[in-house]
């Protein structure tokens, strides 16, 4: 049910609260996290997701039920594994003493050379005050596992409900865990998982394999295994099961994570010097949708 407050104050606090789970979202890689707000005597638990916020009944700590309801919450949290606590295991942080980071250190050297927009770009995201990561890309067409070295992110979307894209100049890991020498871009989003919709890759490969023009070439991409948003499922757990009625019925979408890596690195509409760059872009995209493929 929506449960949006409808007081000025209570909606100043909620969007204070939600900016707080954004920027969790927005530096830490996690498929969701819980926070605990305090209101005088009262407490509640929150857990947030792609798909939706789950709020506790407020619970008075300082009554025995209740009480004994928020100590054991936080003795099991303080129990739990990182991916348990909502940490994506496939997103392994690059910290200041591992040797990847210095191997990647000692490779952008040699590519600094390079005096391309991606190469520059790429160099300039490691140098961000950003955490580095290592990403694990689950490719569905030969069902291995790819590994990618990632800075800053050059797109994130905002909000805490929603996709959740972002999109990162990358380099690669070779399967004998050798650096590659070009540079890729990965996408990382919760796409909408409803049955009828199909996966950003699969379109893309179908039309690479067609030749359709001025479309990305996907390298690999697929759904990062496990990792769906748990409150669409519990919500039809508790209102109504999983019908098809209670499916049209509930307010929220189903989100599964999913990566996708494309070979070509675009440049933001900041970036473009004119109007006809980015008029012979759209161009290129209506004339690349035009042209018919065989599905």
């Amino acid at each position: 049910p929506n449960c949006v407050p409808e007081g000025d104050t209570r909606q100043q606090v909620l969007g204070q609260i939600l900016t707080y789970a954004e920027l969790i979202f927005k530096y830490q890689q996690r498929r969701y996290h819980y926070t605990v707000i305090f209101l005088g005597h009262y407490a509640r638990i929150i857990r947030f997701d792609r798909s939706g916020i789950v709020i506790t009944p407020r619970l008075h700590y300082s009554e025995a039920q209740d009480g004994k309801t928020l100590s054991t919450f936080f003795a099991r949290y303080g129990r739990m594994m990182d991916s348990n606590r909502g940490h994506d295991p496939t997103a392994i942080r690059i910290e200041e003493d591992d040797p990847l980071r210095a191997s990647v250190m000692a490779h952008i050297e040699t590519l600094k050379e390079d005096p391309s927009d991606k190469v520059q770009r790429f160099c300039a995201s490691l140098k961000a005050g950003w955490p580095w990561w290592k990403l694990e890309v689950h490719d569905e067409f030969t069902d291995t596992a790819k590994s990618v070295v990632v800075g800053k992110p050059t797109f994130l979307a905002p909000g805490v409900v929603g996709r959740g894209t972002r999109g990162y100049i990358g380099l690669p890991i070779d399967d004998e865990g050798e650096l590659a020498d070009d540079l890729i871009y990965i996408k990382d989003a919760w796409r909408v998982a409803y049955d009828s919709f199909q996966k950003e890759g699969d379109i893309l490969r179908k039309l690479n394999e067609s030749h359709v023009p001025y479309v990305p070439t996907v390298l690999y991409h697929g759904d990062v295994v496990g990792q769906t948003a748990l409150s669409y499922s519990n919500w039809l757990t508790r209102y109504g099961g999983d019908s098809s009625t209670a499916k049209k019925t509930c307010p929220l979408k189903p989100h599964q994570h999913y990566r996708l890596v494309v070979k070509e690195v675009g440049k933001p509409l900041s970036e473009f010097v004119d109007g006809y760059q980015l008029t012979s872009a759209i161009l290129a995209v209506l004339r690349g949708d035009y042209i018919p493929f065989q599905a």
